[in-house]
């Protein structure tokens, strides 16, 4: 296993200093002066990716509409837990019940790949989830912030082919 590197490195007549996050960045002379920088990771993977916990009230309402959104089956994980898992693959969403409601932003959020945003917000609303109006169109697609049945945003985003 590889260690994080902590001060100046040498790697094939490079030489560089490392960050704090275990990448190291290494520069070597480009023949007319100037010095041409690279990182370099120092730090094996240490996991996957597994599954993703929501808290919420109603962990059943959460997971019904989650399965019908991503395709998967909803499992009790836990007594008064729900788990969607998708049959092609990917992190399980685990839906804990909590007593208190969402309050605030939601810091992290899924992002849903679909092919046509106009028809994901359609079905979404249908599921008991809204499109809170927010619409980002960049060069390589369109995102629309969504909301689920408890306030917790999520983006569907259709990518363009470029």
């Amino acid at each position: 296993m590889e260690r994080p590197l902590s001060g100046p490195v040498t790697h094939r007549g490079q030489s560089g200093l490392a960050s704090a996050s275990g990448s190291a960045e290494t520069s070597a002379p480009s023949g007319n002066g100037l010095h041409i920088v690279a990182m370099v990771s120092a730090v094996e993977t240490l996991g996957r990716l597994a599954g993703v916990t929501v808290d919420c009230r109603d962990p059943q309402r959460l997971a019904d509409f989650w399965s019908v959104v991503l395709g998967g089956r909803v499992t009790e994980s836990l007594p008064g837990w729900r788990r969607v898992t998708v049959a092609r693959g990917g992190p399980v969403l685990t839906f804990q019940p909590v007593p208190e409601p969402k309050a605030g932003k939601t810091r992290l959020h899924l992002d849903i790949a679909v092919t046509d945003v106009d028809e994901a917000v359609d079905r979404i609303g249908l599921l008991g989830g809204r499109w809170t109006g927010e619409r980002h169109d960049y060069h390589e697609g369109a995102v629309l912030v969504m909301t689920d049945p408890e306030d917790n945003e999520f983006c569907v985003v259709q990518y363009y082919r470029v």
